[in-house]
């Protein structure tokens, strides 16, 4: 059993069971009261998942499998075909978690900023390792460049992980160098 605070940074931290997936859990309806996915985003759950335990006041779970999920790779979620609009999407649903975050539950916030920044980072760099053939004309690198740029110089060095934050002073600064370091900085 969590409380709505345990669970929502071990939401953000991706500690445990708890991560954004919607498929995974089940709901009271009352939770649910009105929070409604973001119409035509394919990562709608990443700010969705966050209001719901907003909304909860315990969330337990439980280690039985109770659905079976059947990967696709054709999949709106999985297509590599649509990986600009999938980037895209997640870097929206990504800063509306902060400001969600922020108003809610402002304690988070460095860590929310954090994450959002690895995930602009580490995607960046998996691009790289694919030889860019998903992003020929850098586009979608350049966005995650800047989205991981202006999301906040000052919380750098707020991970107590003398690595992460040797690669993000390294990635903010260097960018094109540390996508020939892929493999180091994803061990």
């Amino acid at each position: 059993q969590y409380s709505n605070k345990e669970a929502l940074k071990m939401l953000i931290n991706g500690e445990g069971f708890i991560d954004n997936f919607t498929w995974n859990k089940l709901y009271r309806r009352e939770i649910l009261s009105n929070i409604l996915f973001s119409e035509g985003s394919i990562f709608e759950d990443i700010l969705w998942t966050p209001q719901i335990i907003h909304n909860a006041h315990l969330l337990v779970c439980v280690d039985c499998p109770l659905y079976h999920y059947i990967y696709r790779s054709e999949s709106l979620s999985h297509n590599k075909h649509n990986l600009a609009k999938r980037v895209h999407d997640a870097i929206e649903m990504f800063e509306q978690r902060i400001i969600y975050i922020q108003k809610n539950n402002p304690i988070l916030s460095k860590m929310t900023i954090c994450k959002f920044q690895d995930y602009c980072w580490k995607l960046y760099l998996k691009i790289c390792s694919n030889d860019n053939m998903l992003d020929l004309d850098g586009k979608i690198r350049h966005e995650l460049y800047q989205h991981f740029y202006q999301s906040g110089g000052k919380y750098i060095f707020e991970i107590n992980n003398l690595r992460m934050t040797f690669i993000r002073i390294l990635f903010r600064i260097f960018p094109d160098l540390c996508s020939k370091m892929y493999i180091f900085f994803t061990k």
